[in-house]
C-alpha cells in the first residue's frame, strides 16, 4: 500500500507466493484491483517473477480470505475469490456489494441463492446464522465446509458454510459486529415509498435495498434493512433478494394488528378486572379455559397465567367458586373423568309374547337390595326339598340383541354409575321397568339359573331356562329379620348358601367385611352420610349370585357357548417374587393390607382359577342390566336358547377391551363423587367427631 502503510490484520500467509498459469491472470486481477480503486491514490505491489507473482497485501488466498484497506487503514471488501488450485488462479466475485466501488452484479449473480458455498466463505464478512448475525473468523484449511464465527455475545462457535447467509461482505470486526445490539439507523425513505421502487423493480439484493433506505451499504444499514424485512410487513424474502408485499396483503396485516392489539388491550382489563375480583358481565364468557383447568380438559389457561395464579384443578376451581361461577356443591368429577350424567333415551321394545318360558310362579323367589335400589335385576329361591335352588335373572337378552342400538348405548357407557345425587343407568329406565324383578307385582319374564348344592357344597344338575317368575322385594334389614326367626324358606337358602361358602373357604377365599358409609345428596340438597349395617342377608345373597357364576361356566362349557370368565392369580410378594403367604385377617389393618397385595382380577373367553373367590370358574350374569360384561353374557346364552349364533370369543374380548377405560372412569367417578360429597358435609358440620380406624 502507498506511503508504507500496514494494514491490520490476523492473518498470516498473505504474501504467499501462487502459481499462476500464464501472466494475463495477473494482469486480469490487478484490472480488477484498478476498477475498483478508481482513481484514488492507490497502487498495486505486484512482483512479477517467471509464471508467478505475489498477491497483494489484503487480497485473499484460498486458505485465508481476507479483504484490502486503503492507505488510510480503511478496511475494504476483498476482490478475489479462493483459489481452487495453486495451478489454476480464478477470479471469483469481484463484485461483492452494490455501492462498493461503484460496481455492480449481472442480474444473473444478484439472483443467486445466498447460501454460502463453503469454498466462498469470506473472513470478517457479515453473515446470518439461524436468524442471528455473526461475523466468520476463520475457514477450515482441510474442510472448507467448516468455519468459525464470532457471535453478538462476543463467544465463537463452529459452524458450516451451508448455514451462512451472506448478508454484508465486510470487513466487519469485532467491536462493529458489537454495534448491531445498539441504535440503528432511520431510514432517509419511507417505506410505502421503498415499498413502491422494490415493486417496480421486482425485488433486490439485500445491500441494494440497504443502499435504497439508507443512502449507503455498512454493516449497520445493511442489518437494519434486514430487521425490516423480518418485521414482515411490507417486505419479505432473504439476504439473496428482498421482495415488496402488494399493498392488499399490507392493508390485511395492518387490520390484524390492530385487532390483536385490541384484543391484547382488552385481555390486559380483564386481567386486572380478575385481580380486583370485579368482573365485568361479558367477562364471565371469557372464562372457559378457567373452566377447562378445574374439568382437567386443559393443563393451562391463559387467563389464570395472567392473573399470576397457579394452573392447578384445585387452584381453578377456587376462583370459580370465588366468582359465583360454580355453586359450591358443584360435583366435578363426572366431567373430570368424561362420564356421561344424562340417562339413555332410547326406546324399549316389550319382551318377545311367543319366546317358550318355564312356568316357574310357583316358587317363592326374593329379589333383595339396599333400600332405594331402582334396578333390581336378581332373585333367588329354593325348592321345597331344600337342595336345588334357583337364581332369576333379568332377562336383558329379551330386549337386547346383537348389533341393537341399545347394545351400542350400553357399551357406550360400560356400567350404570351410583353416584350419591343418583343413579346413571347403562340401560334405559324403561328396561329396568319392563325387567326389573319385583318392580311389577304377577308374572315377569326372567332367565333363571337352576342347579343343586349337595352337601360339600358342589354346583350339579344345572339347567339354564328362560321363565316366568313371580317375585317379592325385600330390604337387606327385612330379610335378616325372616332368616333370624327360622321360616323354613329362609332357613333353607341360608343353609345353601353355608354350603357353598364353605366349600370356597376350603379352597382358600378371602372375605373382606370393611366398614361401609352411604353418602346421599337429597332432593332439597342436603348431603346425609350413614353408615351400612352389616346384615346376614347379603352374605346370603353373595353367595347365591356366587353360585349362579359358577352354574353358569358349567352350562357354557357343557354346550360350547364363547363366554367371558373372571379369574384371579395368587398373590406375589413384590419383594421375593414368590407366592404371598394369605392368612385369615383378623383386623381391619391386616385386611386391607391382604387387599392391596391381592392380583388384579382377569377377564378372558377360558375358565381359570379364582383365588379371592376360591373358585374354580366364575362368570358374572347376575347384573345385565348395570353392567356391560354381564349384559353379553347373557346375549350369548340367550342366542343359544333361541337357536342363534352368538358373539365369538375374540368379538366378546374385543368389546371388553372397548369398554375398558369407560369402565374405570365410571368407577373412579363414583369413588370420587362419594368423597366429595362427605368433605362437603364434613364442611357443613364443623366440629363433626366420629371413629377412625388407622391402616
Amino acid at each position: 500500500s502507498r506511503g508504507g502503510s500496514s494494514c491490520p490484520s490476523r492473518h498470516a500467509g498473505s504474501d504467499a507466493p501462487l502459481a499462476m498459469t500464464s501472466p494475463k491472470v495477473a494482469r486480469a486481477a490487478l484490472l480488477a484491483l484498478t476498477l475498483c480503486i478508481g482513481s484514488t491514490a492507490w497502487s498495486a505491489d505486484l512482483a512479477f517473477a517467471p509464471n508467478t507473482f505475489r498477491l497483494p497485501h489484503g487480497l485473499v488466498s484460498r486458505a485465508s480470505p481476507r479483504s484490502v484497506c486503503s492507505s488510510s487503514g480503511e478496511r475494504r471488501p476483498a476482490l478475489l475469490g479462493a483459489f481452487p488450485s495453486p495451478g489454476a488462479a480464478l477470479l471469483r466475485n469481484p463484485l461483492l456489494a452494490p455501492g462498493v466501488c461503484g460496481l455492480r452484479a449481472p442480474v444473473a449473480l444478484r439472483a443467486k441463492a445466498s447460501t454460502i458455498e463453503a469454498e466462498e466463505a469470506v473472513v470478517d464478512s457479515l453473515v446470518l446464522l439461524k436468524g442471528a448475525p455473526v461475523v466468520v473468523q476463520s475457514v477450515d484449511e482441510n474442510d472448507p465446509e467448516k468455519v468459525e464465527v464470532l457471535q453478538l455475545n462476543s463467544r465463537t462457535k463452529k459452524a458450516k458454510a451451508k448455514d451462512l447467509r451472506m448478508m454484508f461482505p465486510g470487513p466487519v470486526r469485532s467491536w462493529e459486529l458489537q454495534e448491531l445490539s445498539g441504535d440503528l439507523p432511520v431510514a432517509s425513505m419511507p417505506l410505502p415509498e421503498a415499498r413502491l421502487v422494490l415493486e417496480k423493480e421486482r425485488g433486490m439484493p439485500l445491500g441494494e435495498f440497504a443502499q435504497l433506505l439508507f443512502g449507503e451499504t455498512t454493516h449497520l444499514t445493511t442489518w437494519a434493512a434486514w430487521k425490516m424485512v423480518e418485521d414482515g410487513l411490507y417486505f419479505h424474502g432473504d439476504p439473496s433478494r428482498v421482495y415488496a408485499y402488494p399493498e392488499s396483503k399490507i392493508a390485511n396485516q395492518l387490520r390484524d394488528e390492530a385487532r390483536m392489539s385490541k384484543e391484547k388491550s382488552d385481555f390486559a382489563g380483564l386481567i386486572e378486572r380478575l385481580k380486583s375480583r370485579q368482573l365485568a358481565q361479558a367477562d364471565y364468557a371469557l372464562m372457559d379455559s378457567v373452566q377447562d383447568v378445574a374439568m382437567m380438559r386443559a393443563n393451562s389457561s391463559a387467563v389464570m397465567k395472567g392473573a399470576g395464579m397457579s394452573q392447578t384443578p384445585e387452584q381453578a376451581h377456587d376462583l370459580l367458586l370465588e366468582l359465583g361461577i360454580w355453586e359450591k356443591d358443584f360435583n366435578p368429577w363426572p366431567g373430570r373423568f368424561k362420564v356421561n350424567m344424562d340417562s339413555p333415551s332410547l326406546a324399549v321394545p316389550a319382551p318377545d309374547a311367543k319366546v317358550a318360558r318355564v312356568d316357574l310362579t310357583h316358587l317363592q323367589s326374593f329379589a333383595i337390595d339396599q333400600e332405594g335400589t331402582s334396578d333390581p335385576d336378581d332373585a333367588i329361591s329354593i325348592e321345597k326339598d331344600g337342595k336345588k335352588v334357583w337364581v332369576h335373572v333379568a332377562d336383558a337378552s329379551a330386549v337386547v340383541s346383537k348389533g341393537s342400538p341399545l347394545l351400542t348405548e350400553a357399551r357406550a357407557r360400560a356400567a350404570s354409575l351410583y353416584a350419591p345425587t343418583g343413579t346413571v343407568p347403562m340401560l334405559p329406565s324403561a328396561a329396568a321397568a319392563s325387567l326389573g324383578l319385583g318392580i311389577k307385582t304377577g308374572k315377569q319374564p326372567a332367565l333363571s339359573f337352576g342347579f343343586t348344592v349337595d352337601d360339600d357344597g358342589d354346583i350339579a344338575n344345572v339347567e339354564v331356562v328362560r321363565s316366568h317368575v313371580n317375585v317379592q322385594r325385600l330390604t337387606y334389614e327385612e330379610a335378616t329379620k325372616h332368616i333370624d326367626a327360622g321360616e323354613e324358606v329362609w332357613a333353607s337358602l341360608d343353609a345353601a348358601a353355608s354350603r357353598f361358602k364353605q366349600r370356597r373357604e376350603s379352597n382358600g377365599a378371602v372375605g373382606f367385611q370393611f366398614p361401609e358409609a352411604e353418602v346421599l345428596v337429597k332432593p332439597d340438597g342436603a348431603i346425609s352420610v350413614a353408615e351400612l349395617e352389616a346384615f346376614e342377608s347379603k352374605d346370603v345373597v353373595m353367595e347365591f349370585m356366587l353360585m349362579a357364576g359358577e352354574a353358569s361356566s358349567q352350562f357354557a362349557i357343557d354346550n360350547e357357548i364363547p363366554l367371558l370368565y373372571a379369574s384371579q392369580a395368587a398373590p406375589i410378594d413384590q419383594k421375593t417374587g414368590k407366592p404371598f403367604p394369605v392368612k385369615p385377617p383378623g383386623t381391619l389393618s391386616q385386611m386391607f393390607d391382604l387387599m392391596k397385595r391381592m392380583s388384579k382380577s382377569e377377564v378372558n373367553t377360558a375358565p381359570g382359577f379364582h383365588f379371592g373367590l376360591g373358585m374354580g370358574m366364575y362368570s358374572q350374569v347376575t347384573s345385565p342390566l348395570r353392567r356391560y360384561g354381564d349384559l353379553l353374557n347373557h346375549i350369548q346364552i340367550g342366542a343359544f336358547l333361541d337357536g342363534q349364533t352368538p358373539f365369538t370369543g375374540e368379538q366378546l374380548l374385543a368389546q371388553m377391551d372397548a369398554i375398558a377405560a369407560k369402565s374405570q372412569a365410571v368407577k373412579k367417578t363414583e369413588r370420587f363423587s362419594r368423597q366429595w360429597y362427605t368433605l362437603l358435609y364434613l364442611k357443613d358440620h364443623e366440629g363433626w367427631e366420629g371413629e377412625g380406624v388407622v391402616l
